[in-house]
Order: C-alpha cells, then sequence, then structure tokens
C-alpha cells in the first residue's frame, strides 16, 4: 500500500533535479561566456548543482523538520492537569 509521504517525496526529488538542470545550464552559459575554458567551465557546472541540492536537502533536514514537527505536534498538556487530585484512593 502506497504511502502518502511517497507523493511528497516524489515532487521534492523532481524539484530538485530540475533546480540541478537549471543551475548546470545557468553556469554553463554564463561561464562559457565569460571565456572560461571547457574543462573548468564542466567542472565547475558539473560539480555546483549537487552541492546546492546538498545545501537546501541538509537545511531541511536541519530546520524545516524541527518547523514542520511543531505546528503539526499536538500542545503539550497544561501543566495544572497533573496537579488534580484522583476522584478515587488508591489502596
Amino acid at each position: 500500500m502506497a504511502s502518502p509521504n511517497y507523493g511528497r517525496a516524489l515532487i521534492a526529488g523532481a524539484f530538485l533535479a530540475v533546480l540541478g538542470v537549471v543551475i548546470f545550464i545557468l553556469l554553463w552559459a554564463s561561464l562559457g561566456g565569460a571565456g572560461v575554458a571547457n574543462a573548468p567551465r564542466l567542472f565547475i557546472s558539473m560539480c555546483v548543482p549537487p552541492a546546492v541540492i546538498g545545501l537546501v536537502f541538509g537545511l531541511y533536514a536541519l530546520f524545516g523538520r524541527k518547523l514542520l514537527a511543531v505546528t503539526v505536534a499536538p500542545p503539550a498538556p497544561e501543566p495544572e492537569a497533573f496537579d488534580e487530585p484522583l476522584d478515587e484512593e488508591i489502596d
């Protein structure tokens, strides 16, 4: 049975893949226009997109899940609820 998280993961993965391709194309075109030789141009264009994707994923892992957990988790019980006396005695 498919989990609803699979769809969200698929969308996030597709977004990161498109982001990587767009960054590659932008870097390749801008470095070519700047007159950079092909070897460094290819090296930079191939190494920067995975670093950016890793940075986005790392920031999500550090901050995104904590913020999501805070907004989704139920509120903690109030301290007064623990101080109420019991209705019946315990022997």
